[in-house]
C-alpha cells in the first residue's frame, strides 16, 4: 500500500507549528499522521527531495542521509493489521447512463451516469470511465471519488449525490457534457477503474493492454453522438508580443508582461469545456531553468490566484493582456527562447510545439535576454531532520507525530518550495509526506 500525506492548499493550519520561512533559512515544524491501515514494519527514509526558487534540484538519498548523521527511520505497530488487512479490490454493482443518443449539432447537451458499487471491507469506492469516439480524436471521461466530492478543495465539484451505504458507494446523476462540434458516430467505452479507501484498484481497457479486459464485464455503455459539424481542427497562435527584451536581475526579480492571441475555427474557447489551455515555456542558455506561463479562462466564481492579466473572448479569438511573467534574481544570464508551445480548444484539439525551428516559423519575435553577474547555481542543503517520536502504534487508531526539518539555501532560496519525503519497509511499500512553504500537510490517503 501507499500512504501519502501532502499539504493543504489553504491557510496555514494548526497542525503546522514553529514555522520560519525567510528567504535562504527554512525550517517548519508540522505534525504528521499515521493511518491505521499502515502495515506495519521498520521505514527507513530513502529520499528527500527539494529545490530552491531558481529550480537548483536537491535529492538527498539514503546514504547522504545516513552520513548526516540524522535520526530518520521509524517502527509502525499494527497487532490487527493482517485481521483487517484488505486486500480485495471492489466490484461494480450497476453502471447506467441516462440517454444513449445524443444530438450536439446545435449546442452542448449533456447526460447522467449512475453508479454503485460494492466493498467488501475498507468502502469509499472510486470510479474512473473513459470513452472514445470512432477515430480516437476526441474522448470524455468521468472521476468520481468521495474525497473529490467532499474536497472544499475541488476546483470543479460536479452535481453529483454521493451516497455511502454500509459497503456501497453510489453516486446518483454525474452529469457529463459532450461538447458541440463533437464527432459523430459511436463512441465506445475505453476503460473503466475502480478502487477502495485502501487502494485496492483493477483497471479493465477495451484492447489487451493491462491484465483485465472490459468485456469481462458485460457492460452496454456505448453511445451514439449525432452531430453535423465536427471540429478537428487545433487553434492557432494570432499574436504574441512581450512587453520587454532586455531584464537585469542582477539586484532583484523582474518581470515583462506579453499579449497574446489565440484562434480556433469552430468549436472555440470558453469556460464550459474545461478543455483550454495555453502553456508557454521560455528555456535558458544551458536548458536547465525554464520559464513557464500558463494563462487560463476563469469563471466569475473561480478565485483569483493573484494573475491580473485581462482575458477577452471575441467569436472564436480568446485574447489574454498584461500576463506577467517572472524572471527570479540570480537567474542564469543569456537568451531564453521560447521552446515549448501548446494550444488546445474548448473540444480538446491540441497543438504542442516543442522544436525551436517550428516555433520560430510561426513569425513572432518570442525571445528576450537576461543580464546578470551573480547566479545561483547550488541546490538546497539539508541542516536539520528531527522526529518527536520513532515508534507508532496504530493497531487501534491513527498515530500523529511532530517532524522538524531545516532547510538552507545560499542566495535563491526556499519560499514556496516544493519538498517530499519517502519512507520505505522491508516489504517495498512505501509512505510518502510532501510539504511546501508554510502549508500543514493533511493526510489524501
Amino acid at each position: 500500500k501507499t500512504v501519502e500525506v501532502e499539504n493543504s492548499q489553504g491557510e496555514e493550519t494548526q497542525d503546522s507549528l514553529n514555522t520560519i520561512n525567510s528567504k535562504n533559512d527554512f525550517s517548519k515544524t508540522f505534525k504528521i499522521n499515521i493511518p491505521q491501515d499502515t502495515e506495519p514494519g521498520n521505514y527507513q527514509l530513502e529520499r528527500i527531495t527539494t529545490s530552491d526558487v531558481i529550480g537548483n534540484y536537491a535529492s538527498i538519498e539514503i546514504d547522504e542521509l545516513n552520513s548526516l548523521g540524522f535520526d530518520t527511520d521509524f517502527e509502525v505497530i499494527n497487532t490487527n493489521y493482517f485481521e483487517d488487512f484488505d486486500s480485495n479490490p471492489p466490484s461494480i454493482q450497476s453502471l447506467e447512463l441516462s440517454k444513449r443518443v445524443i444530438d450536439v449539432s446545435n449546442n452542448n447537451q449533456s447526460f447522467y451516469l449512475n453508479a454503485s458499487l460494492f466493498d467488501d471491507l475498507s468502502g469509499d469506492v472510486g470510479l474512473s470511465v473513459n470513452w472514445s469516439s470512432p477515430s480516437g480524436e476526441h474522448s470524455v471521461g468521468v472521476y468520481l471519488d468521495p474525497s473529490f466530492i467532499t474536497s472544499s478543495y475541488a476546483v470543479d465539484p460536479r452535481l453529483s449525490e454521493l451516497i455511502i451505504d454500509g459497503n456501497e458507494t453510489r453516486y446518483k446523476n454525474y452529469e457529463i457534457t459532450l461538447p458541440q462540434y463533437s464527432e459523430p458516430g459511436t463512441w465506445t467505452l475505453r476503460s473503466i477503474s475502480i478502487w477502495d479507501k485502501a487502494n485496492n484498484r483493477e483497471t479493465y481497457y477495451s484492447d489487451n493492454y493491462g491484465l483485465y479486459n472490459l468485456n469481462q464485464l458485460g457492460l452496454d455503455l456505448d453511445f451514439e453522438v449525432i452531430s453535423t459539424n465536427v471540429d478537428f481542427t487545433p487553434p492557432s497562435l494570432q499574436s504574441l508580443e512581450l512587453s520587454k527584451q532586455v531584464l537585469d536581475v542582477s539586484e532583484g526579480d523582474q518581470t515583462f508582461t506579453y499579449d497574446v492571441s489565440i484562434f480556433d475555427n469552430l468549436s472555440g474557447f470558453g469556460k464550459d469545456y474545461r478543455n483550454d489551455q495555453y502553456i508557454f515555456q521560455w528555456n535558458s542558455p544551458s536548458g536547465d531553468q525554464w520559464i513557464w506561463s500558463s494563462p487560463y479562462i476563469r469563471d466569475e466564481l473561480e478565485m483569483d490566484y493573484g494573475e491580473n492579466y485581462e482575458m477577452y473572448i471575441n467569436n472564436n479569438v480568446v485574447s489574454f493582456e498584461s500576463v506577467e511573467v517572472i524572471i527570479p534574481q540570480y537567474s542564469e544570464p543569456g537568451t531564453y527562447a521560447l521552446e515549448m508551445l501548446v494550444l488546445t480548444d474548448g473540444i480538446g484539439n491540441g497543438i504542442r510545439l516543442d522544436d525551436y525551428e517550428d516555433i520560430q516559423n510561426l513569425g513572432f519575435s518570442t525571445e528576450f535576454e537576461v543580464i546578470n553577474a551573480n547566479v545561483d547555481t547550488t541546490p538546497p542543503e539539508l541542516k536539520r531532520f528531527e522526529l518527536s517520536e520513532d515508534k507508532f502504534d496504530v493497531s487501534y487508531g491513527d498515530a500523529t507525530a511532530d517532524v522538524t526539518i531545516q532547510f538552507t539555501d545560499d542566495k535563491s532560496g526556499l519560499i514556496n518550495q516544493f519538498s517530499q519525503f519517502t519512507w520505505v519497509n522491508e516489504n517495498g511499500n512505501y509512505i510518502y509526506w510532501n510539504s511546501i512553504n508554510n502549508n500543514g500537510p493533511t493526510l489524501t490517503g
